[in-house]
């Protein structure tokens, strides 16, 4: 708003002159043709000296610091030498560079190079100590914690944490900016001088060239430091943004369980992406609190100077334009919060689904699951559509406020004689602050001993734990154990017995209710659902810790393990068995003391030796087999590698550009838009040049025009303007949802009709840069960026037309100036563009780290490798803060440029107008020439900056265009060629010559299976690791197209008809059992094609309708996100009761019981024989007893066939692969086996 008030001041002063002052005349061209050449000859000089060396010799003489330190010196004086002296403050990092220092350098390499070579991180300097993640992260939470330990009970300022922490930053950033407040006030004060001078009232020799003196004088100053003022909030904001993104980082590493449920992955990726962002932003904006009201007072000050007591109008005017924004403020900030909200579910959907892509793509879901997010994406749409209106309308407001003061203010004259930013930054803030404040672990969950102090290596003493803390049952209760250094205990039970809470209780992952838990040494932990890493397979394996070879041989020795197990074969080679039933511990002790003892622990024995005596015919077999028969190795694993998605591009795609245009409905439409865009500049600058023209020259002159038909015109141009201005705001806003809308679902549609290959490599983190960063610069930066852009052109047309139609001679400079301008722009943007695509480039593994992070937080914690990890976040934040601070030294760089040019063509026109011989000018026409030079290098620089960040805010629509073009899979439906309604009816599975590679590049991985899978048959397939199982499947349901051979399921070739005919008429039960954030009724039945009692029997056929009674909102008892508040054998006999549902007649069952004890297994198997008895069933499994009795055993080898035949026939085979698979299982069931 003093911005604003500024504009007004400067339009009411000279308008409110003009009035004293005569005619303009033509000045003779030969004086006129001097001045030209000498300032030609000052520029050309400038230029080759260079505007870094000028302001760093005026940054330390004038204000004892360096402005511009440089790296190249083309003079060589001591002065100059001397100089250069204030920058060393070291010889690495960049904490010499408070400017644009070490980017003229990269500028330099790039256009001398003719661009042989993009940008890369290696050619840009490591930060200085003061700009790195880790300096400014330490001072921030250590305020942070302080604040909150000053007074628990109350919530914390984060935004009092952030002042406290970079208080000298601001101050300093104050200094530039209150001294460039003040500069920029000595023009508006000094015009009225000015104009008195040409109107012949000079009151010393050479007033006139003194005047122009001190014009160019304050606005060079007020160039320097408006370019020191902006970079300095830059950086504010980066440091502000580094320190809160490792903040939030660490907070996420240590959340509790109760915690983390209330925060899913997406919103703690939001926090990151999308908070913080808002967070740092705000640093542009921070001293408007102490600005605004010298900014008022000034301005009132030379108003009352001018035009006497009509100053009072203009300070109700002023107010009321201030007030006006409150409510809109207070409505936009309420939207704020309901579109950060809708945005959270949003992200939380899309990552779930982006997580679990493969179960979608198996199960045909991923069509409702994109419906869903388009749905969710609608939600945040209305709120986003609100927001932007009630921001066109505080635009309207900004932008019509000088108008509408400067109206009021000659009204009342003759009767007597922003930007909104503070709003949504509030609400990030509290998010923030509501996030930092969470609970996190118990820090006293443990007590730690030093290795070697105690023999006891784990000791729980009546131990009382919950993952609710509010509910009145513990989940473990009365926990009695100690563990000697050394013991090899396992924890064994029934499905939901408390197995892994108790492995949790251990590691302090789940609230101590009481009691007390101590561990002597360090811990590892190997979760049940296991957390891989990107990257190669070392790195996962020694997780930060240097390779030794013999050290890993022998690392498991001496160590003490506690194993989570249903495989009852290993229970002989425990020292210590506990059983748990319903949260206790009901038994413990050694393998044959509990045989003896009966109960719970026989039960779940005998159930597994049930499984076994199938088996037992091949014992005899086993004893005849020559026991020095070596056993096949493990075949090789295919890496299934696939190049990333390219991260940026050099320059502007013009598709994209066309996508965004597409929205529009025609060309004549985009005319009207732009035009009615431009209006209001147009008419704003006509307002004030009636009103030049339309005053008397001087006092004894005859009005133009009478007083109410002056005023009359003056406030129709001026409210004509403030329409057009909400015309193209609104108007900005509408097309720019439109496009956004457009481009969000196109992207979403073909993320979703992507090949699984594409999940496969490209990192989840990547794709949520594009639809949370990326979709929300579309949303809400670029449409106004336009805006903007069409807005400061016409501004800076008009200055140009109106100093040319006082002075014509300006444009002798004004033309190569503007050939300058757009010269530096090119040269700029060769190097801008490539920092900008390395910005976006080291943005997304920051993300991607965040969110990996966030889901194996407790393998890290289990660990104990918060610090490493925490390093490695705080150096991704280096690696984007490098070329981020290097873009914003080369805007500067630009910038400063700019307005020196612009500064000198004032300076020039100045002189021209001192120079004209009093009388040849009329004074209103020079007096608004001057006005609007004062403004002509803020223009010029915005003008430059407006296109500048806009084409760099298109590669973010490039980004989403590039997604946008991603090679679809298979069509969903092929209507010419749809299967039968029955069909399959036999189940009978051909493969004739299969050949299957993941990648054309890649070999094969299937080598030329071939064999029958007779309907309603029992398949069990079998193999060691790598051998192609899996493959199979995948290639069975088409997540994999064949590279040769043909798949053919009852006379249908696969390959002929659609994906989701096929996917729909085939059923899998996973691996990982899978639930999607919602209710057992919607992970159940997404699709909504059965009735409640349908639903209830497939429960009570997969034994947990008796569970799911029990809750109190029955099927539509919540399932939280990964499903994390039911176990892990209750989501598998969740994915059960799907196949049940959806009675297909070719189930496959993919290592189905691997996460279910024995019971469950046999229970499993029981149901599948009876609900499943006249199915093709395929079963993918390590347990032998689960395929023993199947009709078929398929046994793959380094993706060959080795073995097709009924499990009697195999057995009888003394060299069967099979035999050997048999006999393996059986050692480690009846042996002891080596742990």
């Amino acid at each position: 708003m003093g911005i604003n008030l500024v504009l007004a001041t400067e339009s009411i002063v000279t308008e409110a002159s003009n009035r004293l002052v005569g005619t303009f005349r033509a000045v003779p061209i030969l004086e006129l043709a001097s001045v030209c050449i000498n300032l030609t000859l000052i520029l050309v000089f400038l230029s080759v000296v260079s505007a870094r060396q000028v302001c760093c010799v005026l940054g330390a003489f004038v204000f004892g610091r360096t402005i511009w330190p440089g790296a190249l010196w083309p003079l060589g004086t001591e002065e100059l030498l001397m100089v250069r002296k204030f920058r060393a403050s070291g010889d690495t990092g960049i904490q010499v560079c408070r400017n644009s220092d070490l980017q003229e350098p990269l500028l330099l390499e790039e256009e001398a190079g003719c661009l042989k070579r993009p940008l890369e991180l290696n050619d840009i300097p490591l930060l200085a100590p003061k700009d790195r993640s880790k300096t400014n992260y330490k001072v921030l939470n250590s305020n942070w914690e302080k604040l909150k330990a000053e007074n628990p009970l109350k919530q914390p300022s984060l935004a009092w944490a952030i002042l406290k922490s970079f208080w000298k930053e601001a101050a300093l950033n104050a200094i530039f900016a209150g001294l460039n407040t003040l500069v920029s006030y000595v023009g508006p004060y000094l015009i009225s001088y000015f104009v008195d001078y040409l109107g012949g009232k000079a009151t010393f020799p050479h007033e006139g060239y003194i005047l122009a003196g001190v014009f160019f004088s304050a606005k060079l100053v007020e160039t320097l430091t408006t370019r020191q003022w902006y970079l300095g909030v830059d950086i504010l904001g980066m440091h502000v943004r580094s320190a809160l993104t490792a903040m939030v980082y660490r907070k996420g590493l240590k959340l509790s369980s109760s915690a983390r449920q209330s925060h899913t992955s997406g919103e703690v990726v939001n926090y990151m992406a999308v908070d913080v962002q808002r967070v740092g932003d705000y640093s542009w904006y921070l001293h408007d609190i102490w600005m605004l009201p010298l900014q008022i007072i000034l301005a009132l000050a030379i108003l009352y100077k001018n035009v006497g007591i009509a100053s009072v109008a203009t300070l109700v005017a002023t107010i009321v334009s201030i007030v006006a924004t409150v409510p809109v403020a207070r409505v936009q900030e309420d939207y704020q919060d309901k579109l950060m909200a809708a945005k959270d579910d949003r992200m939380r959907k899309t990552s779930e689904c982006l997580r679990n892509m493969r179960i979608l793509k198996l199960q045909a879901w991923e069509d409702r699951y994109r419906v869903k997010l388009e749905e969710m994406r609608g939600v945040e749409f209305k709120y986003l559509r609100k927001a932007l209106y009630s921001q066109a309308f505080i635009t309207f407001i900004f932008w019509s406020s000088p108008i509408f003061v400067s109206a009021v203010t000659f009204g009342t004259c003759i009767l007597l004689g922003g930007q909104l930013t503070a709003g949504s930054t509030k609400v990030s803030l509290d998010r923030i602050a509501g996030f930092l404040l969470e609970e996190e672990l118990q820090e006293d969950a443990t007590i730690s001993i030093p290795r070697g102090i105690s023999n006891v290596a784990i000791e729980i003493k009546n131990g009382d734990f919950c993952w609710d803390q509010s509910s009145p049952i513990p989940t473990l209760s009365s926990i009695q154990i100690k563990v000697e250094k050394g013991m090899r205990v396992a924890v064994c039970g029934v499905v939901g017995a408390g197995k892994s809470s108790f492995l949790s209780c251990i590691l302090g992952e789940i609230p101590k209710i009481s009691g007390e838990v101590r561990i002597c040494g360090s811990a590892a932990y190997v979760p049940q659902s296991a957390w891989i890493q990107s990257g190669n397979i070392e790195e996962n394996i020694l997780f930060g810790s240097p390779m030794d070879k013999e050290y890993i041989l022998t690392a498991l020795a001496t160590k003490t393990v506690v194993f989570v197990t249903h495989q009852v074969e290993f229970l002989p080679a425990a020292d210590l068995i506990l059983v748990l039933k319903e949260g206790r511990i009901i038994q413990a002790g050694k393998y044959d003391d509990l045989l003896q003892a009966g109960t719970d622990f026989s039960t779940l024995v005998s159930a597994h030796h049930e499984a076994i005596e199938a088996m037992d015919f091949c014992n005899q077999a086993f004893e005849d087999t020559d026991k020095n028969d070596a056993l096949e190795g493990p075949s090789n694993n295919i890496a299934c590698m696939a190049k990333e998605v390219q991260e940026g591009v050099s320059s502007s795609d013009q598709k994209a550009i066309k996508e965004k245009k597409k929205a529009k409905r025609s060309r004549r439409k985009q005319l009207v838009q732009e035009e009615e865009r431009e209006r209001g500049r147009v008419l704003q600058i006509a307002s004030s040049w009636w009103m030049a023209w339309a005053n008397p020259q001087t006092k004894g002159d005859k009005p133009r025009t009478s007083s109410m038909v002056l005023i009359g015109v003056y406030m129709a141009l001026a409210f004509g303007s403030s329409w057009f201005i909400f015309v193209r705001a609104v108007l900005v806003a509408t097309f720019g949802l439109a496009a956004a809308q457009k481009l969000f679902l196109k992207m979403l549609r073909t993320v979703f009709r992507s090949p699984m290959s594409f999940f496969d490599s490209t990192p989840a983190g990547r794709i949520l840069n594009r639809v949370s960063i990326d979709q929300s610069v579309i949303d809400l930066d670029i449409p106004f960026r336009l805006g903007g852009f069409a807005s400061t052109t016409i501004q800076l047309i008009g200055i140009v037309a109106v100093m040319t139609q006082v002075t014509w001679q300006i444009l002798l400079l004004v033309i190569p100036m503007a050939i300058a301008c757009l010269w530096m722009q090119k040269y700029y943007m060769a190097s801008s563009r490539e920092l900008v695509r390395i910005v976006s480039i080291q943005k997304s593994p920051v993300i991607h780290n965040f969110a990996e992070s966030i889901a194996g937080a407790a393998t890290i914690r289990g660990f104990g490798q918060e610090k490493r990890f925490m390093k490695k976040n705080l150096y991704l934040l280096d690696c984007f803060a490098r070329p981020f601070f290097c873009s914003l030294a080369a805007i500067e760089w630009l910038c400063l440029r700019m307005e020196l040019l612009s500064t000198f063509v004032f300076a020039f026109c100045m002189v021209l107008l001192v120079s004209f011989p009093h009388g040849t000018i009329d004074p209103s026409m020079a007096g608004l020439a001057v006005t609007y030079g004062l403004n002509m290098n803020a223009r010029l620089s915005r003008w430059i900056l407006s296109f500048c960040k806009l084409e760099n805010k298109i590669i973010s629509i490039e980004r989403i265009h590039q997604y946008c073009q991603i090679p679809s899979e298979a069509p969903t439906l092929i209507e010419d060629s749809r299967p039968p309604s029955s069909w399959p009816e036999n189940g009978t599975i051909e493969l004739i010559d299969l050949k299957v590679r993941y990648k054309e590049s890649l070999p094969v991985v299937l080598h030329g299976v071939s064999c029958i899978f007779p309907g309603g048959k029992k398949i069990g397939i079998v193999g060691r690791t790598g051998s192609g199982k899996s493959t199979l499947i995948q290639a069975l349901f088409r997540l994999i197209e064949p590279a040769g051979g043909r798949i053919i399921i009852d006379s249908i070739d696969i390959s002929t008809i659609g994906l989701h005919d096929l996917r729909n008429r085939l059923s899998i039960i996973p691996q990982d059992p899978t639930l999607f954030e919602g209710t057992i009724r919607g992970n159940l039945d997404p699709l909504e094609e059965h009735s409640d009692q349908e639903i209830w029997e497939a429960l009570d056929k997969s034994q947990l309708g008796d569970v799911v009674r029990q809750k109190e909102l029955k099927l539509d008892t919540p399932v939280l996100e990964n499903g994390d508040n039911w176990s892990v054998g209750q989501r598998q006999l969740v994915s059960l009761g799907r196949a049940l549902l959806k009675q297909a007649r070719i189930l496959v069952l993919d290592e189905a019981t691997a996460s279910v004890d024995s019971a469950t297994d046999n229970l499993i198997q029981k149901i599948i024989r009876t609900e499943f008895k006249n199915c093709t069933v395929c079963t993918i499994a390590h347990r032998i007893p689960t395929v023993i009795d199947s009709d078929l055993v398929l046994v793959l080898s380094d993706g060959r066939v080795a073995e097709f035949d009924t499990p009697a026939r195999l057995l009888e085979d003394k060299s069967s692969m099979f035999l050997k698979l048999v006999s393996e299982y059986s050692s480690r069931s009846n042996g002891i086996p080596d742990l």
